[in-house]
């Protein structure tokens, strides 16, 4: 069932777009996206957010065996296929060719600077994915965003024990001291006033496991538990 907390909804949507959630709830999902229009402008907004980290990863080319092997599985037709032959016509004329292409690419050169003037380009973003340093799990997703700063989501509903808090920290490139930017809430989303920390690529953010208080000595007391780094949006 898809929750109705704004927080939840939020994160199941995340976990859909990172691929996390079991074969169940990815079909609950895929079916509430078909009348769920809030849930689609999540998921929309999910993989644009994550869209940059897909630019990190290295191209793999697929298995030299993979196309013969996908030939061989699919059934084999009935009839023979007879190919269309288009008859000799108005769309084998080069002139009318020539001439809508000129046209098109006129018109495509009004939309772009159209689309310019409506949506200017934004100012950099920032983008960072936290997870436990013994696995890849993506358990944080750090975000800049206009008017709102630095955002912290969780997208696991695990939390600390009973008296125990976790504690955001970031620690700027060539700096030796990282700086508290809050207690982490309950609900496992942050947000930091865009005066607090001025975020920047290589930026290193950490979560440390604390009192309820927070750090007693505005320094990490206890272990790091997440761990991530800022890089730039694409």
């Amino acid at each position: 069932m898809i929750p109705e907390d704004p927080i939840e909804r939020d994160a199941l949507a995340g976990e859909y777009v990172l691929g996390v959630l079991d074969l169940a709830s990815r079909a609950a999902i895929a079916a509430a996206l078909e009348h769920d229009a809030d849930l689609r402008r999540l998921v929309d907004e999910w993989q644009d957010r994550l869209q940059p980290l897909a630019a990190t990863v290295p191209p793999m080319p697929p298995p030299e065996d993979l196309w013969p092997r996908i030939a061989a599985a699919l059934p084999r037709p009935v009839a023979p296929v007879v190919p269309f032959r288009a008859k000799p016509g108005l769309w084998h004329n080069a002139g009318i060719w020539r001439l809508s292409t000129v046209g098109m690419s006129a018109l495509a050169a009004g939309l772009a600077a159209l689309m310019l003037v409506r949506n200017p380009v934004p100012a950099p973003g920032y983008i960072a994915v936290l997870t436990a340093p013994q696995n890849l799990e993506a358990s944080f997703l750090v975000e800049s965003r206009p008017r709102a700063g630095l955002v912290l989501t969780s997208l696991t509903h695990a939390g600390p024990a009973t008296g125990r808090a976790y504690e955001l920290w970031a620690l700027p490139p060539g700096g030796t001291r990282p700086v508290s930017l809050g207690l982490v809430p309950a609900g496992g989303r942050l947000a930091l006033d865009p005066a607090r920390i001025r975020p920047s690529a290589g930026t290193a953010l950490m979560i440390s496991l604390e009192p309820e208080t927070g750090s007693p000595t505005g320094q990490p007391t206890g272990p790091v538990v997440y761990q991530g780094q800022l890089i730039e949006r694409q």
